[in-house]
């Protein structure tokens, strides 16, 4: 696999257990380089923070804009006793805004997967058609559905005013999650999505992904089953989804395919072999090293997702 891909966002620093990598443009950036892809991430940053170097070690080019504020977005996350996850926004970086791309070198945009990977809603919305100018424009949405409050507590808003500007984009991907709020799920904010972008892919968590593609019939996608013994680190799951599906549609132009592939590569993910945070990010050994043992749950999992071609030959 040969594709450029480029996210852009906020590198963020998770604060919980202790202070770590984390972000759309981190775990979507590395593990878009550990598929192969020539990748890139533009952000707001210090320009001599640790975390540059971090990224870079793993195979991530960082394109640093420039910014006033000599800080990263930090978020301190804690779970409430019902085990539901509430957030503090303790530090964020300056907005990415359309004139910051005036004063970096834009060549490496060309013909490439540009995927908008947001936490704070960082990203303006008016750099989508500029973005898609450069290559295949994709969204993921999570950081515009948070509002932040005056003690930077982290609650859910209505993304609105994005209808004329994501219409610049192919892909969206977002989870259930993102689209629920008080246990409601905004229906009619995800039909708005179908209506604008070509590809919807919607992530269930352990019941696998919709895919709503215009023009064809809503593809159900099932998940790889992990075993409780199995189960490590979900964060960003959803990131190494995005990355796989966008690079899978990209080499096979089947939603059905990418998002199988996707759908087994975060499960390997969330599986951690080597870790959490950032070392849960499977490389093709890592893959190699997980399937090596569970051949038989494999073909359960292609036979449920009708995918009789040998997936192992596209991802490795």
């Amino acid at each position: 696999m040969t594709s450029k891909f480029i996210v852009i966002g906020h590198i963020v620093n998770d604060t919980e257990p202790s202070e770590h990598l984390g972000g759309v443009v981190a775990y979507a950036g590395i593990a878009a380089s550990y598929l192969g892809a020539q990748t890139h991430i533009i952000t707001k940053c210090p320009e001599n923070h640790p975390y540059i170097e971090l990224l870079e070690s793993n195979g991530v080019h960082v394109h640093i804009l420039k910014s006033q504020t000599n800080n990263i977005t930090t978020f301190k996350n804690f779970y409430n006793e019902k085990g539901e996850r509430n957030q503090v926004v303790l530090s964020k970086q300056e907005s990415i805004r359309a004139s910051d791309l005036e004063h970096i070198q834009t060549d490496f945009l060309r013909d490439a997967i540009i995927l908008v990977g947001t936490v704070v809603g960082e990203v303006d919305v008016k750099l989508f058609p500029k973005l898609a100018s450069f290559g295949k424009l994709a969204v993921s949405p999570q950081g515009y559905f948070r509002k932040i409050g005056n003690k930077g507590e982290v609650s859910y808003q209505e993304w609105v005013g994005f209808e004329k500007y994501l219409s610049s984009s192919q892909v969206v991907v977002l989870s259930v999650e993102d689209l629920t709020t008080k246990g409601i799920f905004q229906k009619k904010l995800l039909e708005k999505l179908r209506e604008r972008c070509r590809i919807v892919a919607l992530t269930c968590g352990d019941s696998g992904a919709t895919i709503y593609e215009q023009g064809k019939k809503t593809l159900r996608n099932y998940a790889f089953t992990l075993l409780d013994t199995e189960t490590k680190d979900f964060t960003g799951a959803g990131d190494t989804y995005a990355s796989a599906f966008l690079l899978f549609y990209e080499q096979t132009n089947n939603t059905k395919l990418a998002s199988t592939i996707a759908s087994l590569y975060a499960a390997v993910k969330i599986a951690g072999i080597h870790g959490i945070g950032m070392e849960s990010i499977p490389g093709k050994l890592e893959i190699a090293l997980f399937l090596q043992s569970r051949k038989e749950r494999l073909q359960e999992f292609l036979k449920s997702n009708s995918v009789t071609l040998d997936i192992e030959n596209y991802i490795f």
